[in-house]
């Protein structure tokens, strides 16, 4: 029995001792614990001269430890102790992040430096290109009118400079000027990246049309005095051949057409559709005509402004509207020898037009009457230097105050005419009678009537009653509008004037309709005459007036 239990604590005590020894694989103390290293991103992107921070943090122990920071490739990017990475040139490099007393625990981060100016200028190059591009498609080969020349493209960032090879055919602006033949011309545009300064250049070589006008031989002409500002519709320029443009000023005894700041579209949308465009100088109350002509020197500066003016405009003539030599108007007073130095303007305009171009047309307007035509003109001495007299055969009433209702652009003479020589038809033989060819008047139609309130008798037509104020105008649009629609309106047609006039035993109106302009346009054709003109293009209603005349003369 004592044996067995010694041999029974024997084997106790051996268990005991086998439970108090450690694994042979568990550490026994004297090993150190690794610890670990990471970063927040393995990748780093810096522009040249700038910096970045890698930020790397040490985990799994407490021991006082230092990190350390190398660059693979110094001339790409360098770093410092603390981790900041400047960008020394275009490329990539690796950053090698390391533990001092670890050798072997390390991470890398890559560095990607960026050349951003050299990216911005490739970027500012591509917009530049298709930029160009855009130019290329955008400009015609040929022009037939104005041209878009953009100052700024692309939301501003791309700003252009432009020249012109030929400025008086395309200007910088794009202002198209066509002539009587083709003109090629070459633009260039600088385009100005404006964010990088990048410049690229841009050039084309583009052809103005020419345009041509149609022929007026065996024609009988329209004239339309146009006022600025009016419309100039297409359907319009169908149904005329010449357009007076109204009005160009005398300033210095220089053609001024500063004022007129439409005028080079506008000449071109007349060429457009064969259209001569001329320019018609003065008008009622203008001066400078009368100090202008007095003088060789004076001439000669005005000549010469006009000649210019033909070029600069592509010009298809010019039209003098003085009223009237000797006759004090404006600020000049009015000289007997008004009346020669007209002649003598009128040959040295003739003689420099030609010089230029025989084409020009040189044409003056000239009031109703045989008074005005032996009394302000040497008719005989300017017919071969006109091409057309165009006679105002309108606002032929009596401005007395106060003025009788009558006629203001009667055909013929009749009862109701304001006098037995105020008529188209005495206009005409007045000047036939002074020595202008008959192929060479135009008379004239109106677009616009007078109106006036009457007293006396106004249960009859309205004709020969006083009236304080006939001597106002109104346009046929609103007589059309307002006047014919207006039943409380009579209307009467003098067949023996061919003449038409609206009165309601109040209001009084005189004026011209399609029927009496299609009887002056029958006379024109029957008497040989040169052509018709109107004063003026405005006042026309939807273009009534204007196809009358056209339909008459064609028929």
């Amino acid at each position: 029995m004592k044996k067995i239990l010694i041999i029974i604590a024997f084997f106790c005590l051996l268990v005991i001792s086998s439970a108090c020894t450690p694994d042979n694989d568990d550490n026994d103390g004297d090993d150190p614990i690794v610890p670990t290293l990471s970063v927040s991103s393995e990748r780093l992107s810096i522009n040249i001269g700038e910096t970045g921070k890698i930020d790397a943090s040490i985990s799994g122990t407490t021991e006082m430890v230092t990190m350390l920071f190398t660059s693979l490739d110094t001339a790409v990017a360098t770093v410092d102790a603390t981790g900041l990475v400047t960008a020394v040139s275009e490329g990539e490099t690796v950053i090698e992040v390391t533990i001092s007393e670890y050798p072997d625990v390390k991470t890398t981060v890559t560095v990607t430096v960026i050349d951003a100016e050299k990216e911005a200028e490739q970027e500012a190059q591509e917009i530049i290109a298709a930029t160009i591009a855009e130019l290329d498609a955008m400009i015609p080969a040929t022009l037939s009118g104005n041209v878009e020349l953009p100052r700024f493209m692309r939301g501003y960032s791309i700003q252009l400079t432009w020249t012109s090879s030929k400025p008086s055919a395309v200007s910088t602006t794009g202002l198209v000027i066509r002539r009587k033949t083709d003109q090629s011309v070459q633009l260039q545009a600088v385009l100005k990246h404006m964010k990088t300064g990048i410049e690229g250049a841009f050039t084309k070589t583009v052809t103005v049309e020419k345009y041509e006008l149609r022929n007026l031989a065996g024609k009988k002409p329209v004239f339309a005095y146009y006022y600025q500002g009016s419309t100039l519709s297409d359907d319009d320029l169908d149904k005329i051949d010449v357009i007076n443009y109204s009005f160009g000023y005398i300033l210095n005894n220089q053609l001024s057409l500063t004022h007129l700041t439409n005028l080079a579209n506008l000449v071109n949308k007349a060429h457009s559709k064969g259209v001569r465009f001329v320019i018609s100088v003065g008008g009622w109350g203008a001066s400078g005509f009368s100090p202008m002509a007095a003088n060789p020197e004076n001439r000669a500066k005005f000549v010469q402004s006009v000649v210019k003016a033909m070029n600069d405009y592509a010009l298809d003539g010019i039209d003098l509207d003085w009223e009237y030599p000797t006759r004090p108007i404006g600020s000049d007073p009015g000289l007997p020898a008004d009346k020669v130095n007209f002649t003598y303007l009128v040959k040295e305009l003739r003689e420099a037009l030609d010089a230029v171009d025989q084409e020009y047309l040189l044409t003056a307007a000239f009031p109703a009457g045989s008074w005005g035509a032996n009394n302000y003109y040497e008719i005989n001495k300017i017919n071969d230097c006109l091409d057309y007299f165009h006679l105002m055969t309108y606002d032929m009433i009596s401005y007395d105050n106060p003025s009788r209702t009558s006629h203001h652009t009667n055909l013929y003479a009749s009862q109701y005419a304001s006098s037995s020589t105020a008529s188209a038809d005495s206009a005409v033989k007045a000047y036939v009678a002074a020595g202008a060819d008959k192929s060479k008047i135009t008379i004239g139609g109106a677009f616009y009537g007078h109106i006036g309130t009457v007293s006396g008798n106004t249960s009859g037509n309205g004709m020969g009653l006083p009236s304080v104020n006939f001597t106002e105008a109104i346009n046929f649009a609103r007589i059309h509008t307002e006047y014919l629609t207006n039943p409380a309106f009579t209307y009467y047609f003098d067949d023996v004037a061919k003449a038409a006039w609206l009165f309601d035993g109040t209001t009084f109106i005189s004026f011209d309709d399609p029927a009496s302009l299609a009887f002056k346009c029958e006379y024109v054709i029957d008497e040989g005459l040169g052509g018709i003109m109107f004063w003026q293009l405005g006042g026309d209603y939807n273009g009534v007036l204007v196809s009358a005349i056209y339909n008459a003369l064609n028929k």
